[in-house]
């Protein structure tokens, strides 16, 4: 988790910027309800992508119900159905089948390279970013997921 760098001071995520469901009904950050969020930009082309899909998959499960989300959005041109099989053949069960077919997410995000992790607050504000590919099932990374948890559930007015 050496990768991960904090984005100080936080700043606002694009909230606007519309991605698609597998069903093509389209999204927003601001759509999604107020929870830390790990948003991770991937590709079904990209070998390192494909890599830590399992990792964040077991970490969704871990979290799952608690005021933590991983969301994962395919970036770029890719089929609905290419992503369903790879999500298939990879057992992943938990992480949603979002899509950004023109990138606009990724570009609004400012990410240069998949993958890409950028971690959100409850407020929509981007407080680290990874490039490149992490465990992120590791003890490190969940230590420093319960923490900013614990941390937000601490806050004054929370």
């Amino acid at each position: 988790m050496q990768a991960l760098q904090p984005t100080d001071p936080p700043r606002q995520a694009p909230s606007q910027t519309p991605f698609e469901t597998a069903e093509g009904r389209e999204m927003t950050l601001e759509s999604l309800d107020g929870r830390w969020r790990l948003v991770n930009l991937w590709a079904t082309w990209c070998a390192p992508c494909r890599e830590e899909m399992p990792a964040l998959d077991r970490l969704a499960e871990a979290y799952s119900g608690t005021a933590f989300e991983v969301i994962t959005i395919a970036s770029g041109q890719q089929d609905a159905s290419e992503i369903a099989r790879f999500m298939e053949e990879n057992a992943i069960r938990l992480l949603p089948r979002y899509q950004s077919p023109d990138s606009a997410i990724a570009r609004d995000l400012g990410v240069l390279g998949l993958p890409t992790s950028v971690l959100l607050d409850p407020a929509g504000r981007e407080v680290a970013r990874l490039t490149g590919s992490a465990d992120w099932f590791s003890a490190e990374a969940r230590a420093v997921i319960d923490y900013l948890i614990a941390r937000n559930a601490s806050a004054p007015g929370r």
